[in-house]
């Protein structure tokens, strides 16, 4: 769909649903107005069974939507003045406030100006009777630092003492503690070497006996595997053996047949002969 204002010329600009002279910022932005004028634009804005087949109900369609956003230029107007209008009287006060502070605080100053002067002469009586004061006072304290001195002599001597002989003890517990981590360090590798070779051994021995159980296995394997080859190469040639026993008493059964039948022994035996090496087309011996 073309926007509004494509179709919309400056010869057919509709009249706006809200002119700029009927907006009351402060209602609309301050007072909650905005909601009640948003739903009256939606509601005059909303066309009546447009049709946009016809030229007419388009150009309605057209128009409503170019009136809301005439109305959406109104109201963002009118809240920008407000803010500069703010912003305008928000500079005078601050000016105004400056110039306020500035003014109360010089006057307080000029009216305490009295009291103010009256407080420093008497501060400054203060101080001087307070350095006589303290000129008696600080010879007494002369004599009692010195002597306080003197106790503090004593005590930082017998506080060096104290700590020399801390780090005597302390040098002392060291060498007893590397001492004791030397032997237990030795001891406890003297173990773990004992442990190692304990550990070795038994390896090894459960390696040998692995390798025993694994070579009997495997010998035992071999013999059955010798006894299966054995026990199978005495039944082939068993069968083998049958097979000729069988084939024989074939070949003597036909020889005997062929001999009844009025042949000699030697033309007999030449015809199983070549019939049971397949040397006849068409003839052979069925075992």
């Amino acid at each position: 769909m073309k926007e509004a204002n494509e179709i919309v010329g400056p010869e057919v600009i509709p009249q706006p649903m809200i002119p700029i002279e009927s907006i009351n910022a402060l209602a609309i932005f301050v007072d909650g107005g905005l909601t009640d004028l948003l739903e009256m634009i939606a509601e005059e804005a909303w066309v009546a069974d447009p049709d946009p087949r016809t030229a007419t109900g388009r150009k309605e369609m057209v128009s409503a939507a170019y009136k809301v956003k005439r109305c959406k230029t109104t109201i963002d107007k009118a809240g920008k003045e407000l803010v500069a209008d703010w912003k305008s009287k928000a500079k005078v006060v601050d000016s105004e406030r400056k110039r306020a502070r500035e003014y109360l605080d010089s006057l307080a100053v000029q009216i305490r100006a009295p009291v103010t002067e009256y407080e420093d002469a008497k501060d400054l009586k203060k101080d001087i009777e307070g350095a006589h004061e303290a000129a008696i006072v600080e010879d007494s304290q002369r004599a009692l630092q010195a002597k306080i001195d003197r106790q503090q002599e004593e005590i930082d001597e017998k506080t060096r003492d104290y700590e020399k002989q801390q780090e005597t003890d302390r040098v002392q517990r060291e060498a007893d503690d590397r001492a004791r981590r030397g032997f237990e360090e030795a001891r406890d590798k003297e173990r773990r070497e004992s442990d190692q070779k304990v550990a070795d051994a038994e390896k090894k021995l459960r390696l040998e006996r692995e390798d025993t159980a694994r070579k009997e296995t495997e010998r035992e394997d071999q013999e059955r595997i010798e006894r299966e080859q054995k026990s199978a190469d005495e039944l082939a040639e068993k069968h083998r053996q049958d097979d000729l026993d069988h084939q024989r008493e074939v070949n003597v059964g036909a020889f005997r047949a062929l001999q009844e039948m009025g042949l000699s022994p030697a033309a007999a035996k030449q015809i199983v002969v070549a019939v049971a090496k397949q040397e006849i087309p068409g003839m052979r011996m069925v075992y």
